[in-house]
């Protein structure tokens, strides 16, 4: 969550080579909850991946670190 207590969905994938596909739990959580970004974290992989106005970012397990201050994830 975010300070403002806005959901904020972190997946977990430490896996080599993220595909779209392997994001759509996140996107699934994304419209049910109508939420507009995510993020999945993973071995290596850094991307990002969109469907509509909904988006997941990809990003390697050590850099999910220095964004949590910036995002406000408590």
């Amino acid at each position: 969550m975010t300070s403002e207590g806005t959901p904020v969905p972190v997946e977990v994938k430490i896996r080599p080579g993220i595909k779209k596909k392997q994001a759509a739990p996140l996107f699934k959580f994304l419209n049910k909850y109508n939420l507009e970004k995510g993020y999945l974290i993973s071995a290596e992989t850094e991307t990002s991946f969109s469907e509509g106005t909904k988006s997941v970012e990809v990003i390697p397990y050590w850099m999910y670190w220095t964004l949590t201050g910036k995002l406000g994830i408590r």
